[in-house]
């Protein structure tokens, strides 16, 4: 479905009579999103944990990829529409081409548009407001009760009431899209490309943790999030997978630490601090309050969830916290810039693998502006300007047949996409 097909079903649904309804998020816990812990998800330290100097050898890579996706929710009087935009840098020997789904026309630097069909745009109607079906945008959850894992969230996608949570709704859209661009890219690399994730490898959210609880129970509005979850989770790892047997290294790089617990689940703190916070006391207590001055790397972590009450088996994946002085030529912050690079197993256990994973992560980031891997920095700029686009059309489209939350419309104003310029 193409953009103007998407929004002209909404515009439908919107311009006929409706029953008003008090627009704005519906909440879920906030453990929905955390990452866990416990007995379910373990993070620990390996034998071999330390902070020591990073390889400098260099990009070992010849051909390196990047996908972010961006995503946002519009609040409006009928309803709240979620939307996801995702893009792949694909970079060889200093060319980059660029590739953003849905395929708006700016954001590709290539003709050819990436092969992947899912879709972009959810929406979440008052319950009175919502047929079965809306133009191929399919409304109402559907019965839980035989559904299997695996294969709930492509049968339930886009089909969300209004008391399901709106940051889940935004969440499926844009891993969902992601996952799908990440297996159509895989399609292009061949051996010894490097393709990273913007994010986790895959999710460990905190509602794992209650796993034989819920599904012990009757269906349930949690049990339905958990097997969500438990779908993109399953789809994210057999994709990885697949690309590592096929000689292509995957790795996901968290950048957004304060919100992590990672490290301090390994260290055994709890919630009580961040990741953030625990490797600046890392730097400063092992370079005696100075600075680094070359990337250093503290590691390895290893991080298992145990899905086998639902078939999944064992998933496991390693971390490494890369530490990268900012240069204070270049930055009037100077300092230094902290990410997590996530590995699979296989990736983790070959050394020679590893080491040139972690070269070329390193070598990305020294490259970059932001002192972050570029094929990911660069993704992440084109991609928001993408998901704002986007934004701008829905909401021109939209806001003349549903009025738009306060919320909204400041966004549209802060962003200048509630005008059209002359």
């Amino acid at each position: 479905m193409s953009v103007d097909d998407a929004i002209r079903s909404l515009v439908n649904v919107m311009s006929r009579p409706q029953a008003h309804r008090v627009s704005g998020p519906a909440e879920g816990p906030e453990w929905l999103f955390e990452e866990g812990f416990g007995r379910i998800v373990v993070s620990k330290k390996l034998r071999n944990y330390a902070f020591s100097r990073a390889p400098e050898a260099g990009r070992l890579h010849r051909v390196v990829a990047g996908i972010d996706g961006s995503s946002r929710v519009l609040y409006f009087a009928h309803g709240n529409v979620a939307l996801s935009a995702t893009t792949l840098l694909y970079g060889s020997a200093g060319a980059s081409i660029y590739y953003t789904y849905p395929p708006l026309r700016p954001f590709n630097t290539s003709r050819e548009r990436p092969g992947i069909e899912t879709q972009f745009l959810a929406f979440q109607p008052a319950p009175l407001d919502a047929p079965e079906v809306l133009g191929g945008i399919r409304l109402r959850p559907p019965s839980y009760r035989k559904t299997r894992v695996g294969e709930f969230l492509r049968a339930a996608l886009y089909r969300y009431d209004a008391e399901y949570s709106t940051k889940m709704m935004e969440n499926e859209v844009r891993v969902l899209q992601e996952n799908a661009m990440a297996a159509w890219a895989l399609q292009r690399l061949g051996p010894g490309s490097l393709l990273i994730v913007d994010g986790p490898l895959f999710s460990t959210p905190g509602i794992f943790e209650r796993m034989k609880e819920l599904l012990s129970e009757k269906p349930s509005r949690l049990r339905v999030y958990l097997e969500s979850w438990l779908a993109l989770v399953a789809e994210r790892v057999g994709i990885v997978g697949g690309a590592v047997r096929q000689g292509i290294d995957v790795v996901g790089v968290v950048k957004r630490l304060h919100a992590s617990r990672v490290l301090s689940a390994a260290e055994g703190r709890g919630h009580a601090v961040n990741d953030l916070a625990l490797v600046q006391q890392v730097v400063e207590r092992w370079m005696s309050g100075s600075k680094p001055y070359v990337p250093m790397l503290l590691g390895p972590l290893e991080t298992s969830m145990n899905l086998e009450d639902v078939g999944l088996g064992w998933l496991v994946k390693y971390s490494y916290y890369v530490v990268v002085p900012r240069h204070p030529l270049a930055s009037r912050l100077g300092g230094f810039r902290v990410f997590r690079v996530e590995l699979p197993r296989p990736v983790f256990e070959d050394d020679e693998r590893r080491a040139r994973v972690l070269s070329t992560i390193v070598a990305e980031a020294l490259r970059s502006p932001d002192h972050y891997p570029r094929p990911i920095s660069a993704a992440d700029r084109v991609c928001r300007r993408a998901a704002a686009a986007l934004a701008a059309h829905v909401y021109m489209s939209l806001s003349g047949y549903s009025i738009p939350s306060y919320e909204t419309f400041r966004e549209a104003e802060e962003r200048s996409f509630g005008r059209r310029e002359a």
